[in-house]
């Protein structure tokens, strides 16, 4: 049937008239007010080529079917039981400070932007394709009956959702549809659910407050951003089922937290993701990871700014990066690390290791560890070892770095720095021989502190300090090595013993050498033949005599010390 247009002079619909049209063509612009009805307004087929406004209704219904709307659309004021919109075109579609009681159903509608302010106890959105939707302070009184918003249909798409509330009654639910952006900002006091073939770019929870739980089933998000929030029930991503083992169609690219209050668990069991980042967020029970350690590829795990509370991330292939204050827990165990990287941290807490299988780069640099403890772990098993400018005051290893560097051999990594290299492995060196001292540990005590005085003799100038220390090393490796002690003395022994023969003017043949080479080197303190007793008065001799004395008692001195480095700590 062809509509028929209504182009009446004044821009009026009386209701009180009929309640029912159909099929018709409104040409100016519509404001009806002030109108009460038990009956049902129902618009079915018409097409509205002006503003429509309707405002303070009070009717059981009012319904618009295949009706198509030039201008903008106003409801505002009223009260229904029902509210039904279907297939429906929109430019702008305005609900404000209605109440509907029962449901208000969009379906099948398309629009540029639908705007929702009020009470509507069961919204409901299927099959739409919206541009904007902005539901402001919807539902935001209590009720003793239950009041929903669901987007439930898997054609629905919407490009930018956002809600909006002072104080939100309502449980909200996705099981279907593409959604590009979701916002909440806000109170939000009911839970939140997602469920089924969901699709979404960008999910933010800002400025917000949930006081229940939320939930999230099923899904493939891209990103997830909690900023600036209040969390005071469960969160749970539950990719995974916990009693199966069974993987769940969840997806996750990018899940980020910053500056957020967690009154209790935020718990994510999940295959695959991509980028976790934490920083600046309290958690007063626990954040909990637990993923697959044998995925392909790794999540990139990023802590930055003040944290707070207990960390558990486990069973996870995963990239590392701490920087910032810890001051909680952070408790990682059975996964497979591709770099961990400690840079710009500060440690309050305490951090824990376990069941690692380490790949590339464990990097240290300009932080203060704390309490960092690799418990039963072999850090050797990482390619490279750098550690720079760093306070390893609290570390605990149980098997201690068999090479360190203080930058990366990739200079296109960056990590660490190559200025005052030595210096700094000096510090560390130094740091590690306290750490082992601490805990007992005297061969790795005296290993530490041999590399320390080794990288002190290339860092000092020439002096007599560093002459000592050059001395110190070849003597007996730093107190470390007996046997170098013995052929320290034995060679200094011969060099004066050579030096002694020359100055005698004597010419021995090779096996008179070696014997009187023994008796020279066995007289000691003399360290003097008695058959040229009187060659040995000569001035230049007693000089090499006596210079002799001093450098091979330091010899014998430097081997003792080396035989009793079991027995000093």
């Amino acid at each position: 049937m062809k509509k028929k247009p209504i182009n009446s002079k004044n821009s009026f619909i009386t209701l009180t008239d009929k309640l029912t049209y159909k099929d018709q063509i409104f040409e100016n612009y519509i404001k009806e007010t002030n109108f009460k009805t038990e009956g049902q307004i129902s618009f079915e087929n018409c097409t509205f080529k002006k503003v429509v406004a309707f405002e303070d209704i009070q009717a059981y219904s009012i319904s618009f079917l295949n009706c198509t709307f030039h201008q903008d659309f106003f409801l505002s004021d009223s009260e229904f039981n029902n509210i039904y919109f279907t297939i429906c075109k929109f430019k702008n579609c305005s609900l404000y400070k209605n109440k509907c009681f029962i449901d208000t159903n969009f379906n099948y509608v398309n629009a540029i932007n639908i705007d929702l302010n009020g009470i509507y106890n069961n919204l409901s959105f299927k099959k739409i394709n919206v541009r904007n939707i902005k539901l402001i302070d919807v539902n935001n009184e209590y009720s003793f009956e239950e009041q929903k918003i669901e987007f439930n249909d898997d054609e629905n798409i919407v490009e930018d959702l956002k809600f909006k509330s002072s104080s939100n009654y309502s449980q909200i639910c996705f099981t279907e549809g593409i959604y590009n952006s979701i916002w909440f900002d806000g109170f939000f006091n009911d839970k939140l659910n997602f469920n089924g073939n969901i699709k979404n770019q960008n999910l933010y929870f800002h400025s917000s407050t949930f006081n229940d739980r939320i939930d999230f089933n099923e899904g493939n998000f891209d990103n997830i951003s909690f900023n600036q929030s209040s969390f005071k029930g469960l969160i749970l991503i539950y990719g995974i089922d916990v009693l199966t083992k069974k993987s769940k169609n969840l997806l996750i690219d990018d899940l980020a937290i910053h500056s957020c209050q967690f009154e209790k668990d935020f718990s994510v069991y999940i295959k695959e993701i991509k980028y976790l980042n934490l920083s600046n967020n309290n958690f007063e029970k626990a954040f909990s990871l637990n993923s697959d350690k044998k995925n392909e590829n790794y999540t990139s795990f990023s802590l930055d700014g003040f944290n707070q509370g207990n960390v558990i991330i486990e069973n996870i292939y995963i990239d590392i990066t701490f920087s910032g204050i810890n001051t909680g827990n952070l408790y990682f165990k059975d996964m497979i690390i591709e770099n961990l990287i400690i840079r710009g941290f500060h440690n309050k807490g305490d951090i824990l290791f376990t069941k690692l299988i380490s790949k590339y780069d464990l990097v240290i640099q300009d932080s203060i560890v704390g309490n960092l403890n690799f418990f039963n772990e072999d850090i050797n098993y990482f390619e490279e070892i750098i550690i720079s400018n760093s306070n390893l005051k609290g570390l605990i290893l149980n098997k201690y770095p068999k090479k360190i560097r203080s930058y990366s051999s990739n200079p296109l990594k960056g990590y660490g720095s190559k200025k005052y290299s030595n210096r700094n492995l000096k510090n560390i060196y130094s740091q590690l021989k306290i750490i082992a001292k601490t805990n007992g540990d005297i061969d790795h005590m005296n290993k530490f502190k041999s590399l320390e005085f080794k990288k002190m003799v290339i860092i000092k100038s020439l002096s007599f300090d560093s002459i000592i220390l050059f001395l110190n090393w070849i003597s007996n490796n730093n107190g470390n090595s007996w046997f170098r002690g013995v052929l320290f003395t034995l060679s200094i022994g011969y060099l004066f013993f050579s030096l002694y023969i020359n100055n005698l003017n004597l010419n021995l043949s090779q096996n008179t050498l070696i014997e009187n080479y023994i008796l020279f080197i066995s007289s000691f303190p003399k360290l003097e033949l008695e058959k040229y007793s009187e060659l040995n008065k000569q001035w230049d001799v007693s000089l090499i005599i006596w210079i002799s004395r001093i450098f091979i008692s330091y010899g014998i001195y430097q081997t003792i010390t080396a035989f009793r480095k079991y027995g000093k700590i």
